[in-house]
């Protein structure tokens, strides 16, 4: 899979006289949701996709 980006030219803040570097800027194709992040961790760890959910959920609601 390949990952898609743009190549964007950044100025250096403290010296605006100095060229431009350019980074990449990765392109985003989609939405990413709860139970895809959470479905993803669980493959990547021991604790289980049921586990994380619920989690994730409450924490969410008590920083909005």
């Amino acid at each position: 899979m390949s990952i898609k980006f743009n190549v964007v030219p950044r100025k250096n803040p403290r010296d605006l006289d100095a060229p431009s570097k350019y980074y990449a800027n990765i392109v985003g194709e989609g939405k990413t949701t709860l139970a895809d992040l959470a479905r993803y961790a669980a493959e990547m760890s021991t604790v289980s996709h049921a586990d994380i959910l619920p989690f994730w959920k409450v924490h969410l609601a008590r920083s909005q």
